[in-house]
């Protein structure tokens, strides 16, 4: 009698191989494509402005809902990266083997934020707040205009583009690539995308970013998180290689 073959696993095509950055690099530049031809982020902001109330959402960093979308999330990012590098020390120092996994996480949790904030910083785009179709007294600008407005040397500087609060709870992308479990890895991506689009959206409840804003950070930070991945899988099998399966027993 034959041996039932055990089936083949799916290929995950969010979080392994090619896939996993040309995805988000899609949906990145269809984006950006979109909030810059087509009206449908100021379409959507305007569901949380009125010119007789204002915002939706009020923020105050240090009281009331603001702890809950602001302050709060900043300081458990921050409390969640600082155990996480301890135990890598720990680890490193214990057993003298280097926390591959760990030390990934971390590096996503760096680099993401990191990243976003250069863009922000290298280049002027309004909030929607300053924008006078919500209150304010500034022209909406398009992408290329921002970056040329921030190379004038006495202009006035924002940097409302990307996200970067949100960017905080998107640079836990690292958790979607590292399971070998496709279904835990789908929960990675889940928390990630959860806690910066909460955070992210509470900022546009505010008046501080456009919807689209929070998508480009997004999908910039599973692009850089699925970079990352394979730069850093390459880089453990050349400097720490697993071991062989055992032989199977006669």
């Amino acid at each position: 009698m034959d041996t039932p073959r055990t089936p083949a696993p799916a290929k995950d095509w969010l979080f392994r191989g090619w896939t996993s950055w040309a995805i988000p690099l899609l949906l990145l530049c269809l984006t950006i494509l979109l909030a810059e031809t087509t009206p449908w982020d100021e379409q959507l902001q305007s569901l949380f402005y009125s010119p007789e109330r204002g915002w939706l959402l009020t923020l105050d960093k240090h009281r009331g809902f603001g702890l809950v979308y602001y302050t709060i999330p900043v300081r458990l990012i921050g409390l969640f990266s600082g155990l996480l590098f301890l135990s890598s020390l720990w680890t490193l120092l214990k057993t003298r083997r280097f926390p591959w996994r760990r030390a990934y996480v971390l590096l996503c949790m760096l680099t993401i934020p990191t990243l976003v904030a250069n863009l922000k910083f290298h280049n002027s785009m309004p909030y929607p707040k300053k924008l006078a179709q919500y209150g304010g007294i500034l022209p909406k600008r398009s992408l290329l205009q921002a970056f040329r407005t921030s190379r004038e040397p006495n202009g006035k500087r924002y940097h409302g583009w990307p996200a970067g609060h949100a960017s905080g709870g998107f640079s836990l992308m690292g958790l979607t690539f590292i399971p070998q479990d496709p279904r835990k890895r789908r929960w990675g991506f889940a928390l990630a995308t959860a806690l910066g689009g909460f955070m992210g959206i509470c900022h546009t409840m505010d008046g501080n970013h456009f919807f689209s804003h929070n998508l480009v950070s997004l999908f910039l930070a599973w692009l850089v998180a699925a970079l990352l991945f394979q730069a850093w899988n390459a880089l453990q099998q050349r400097f720490a290689p697993q071991a062989p399966p055992p032989e199977p027993a006669p």
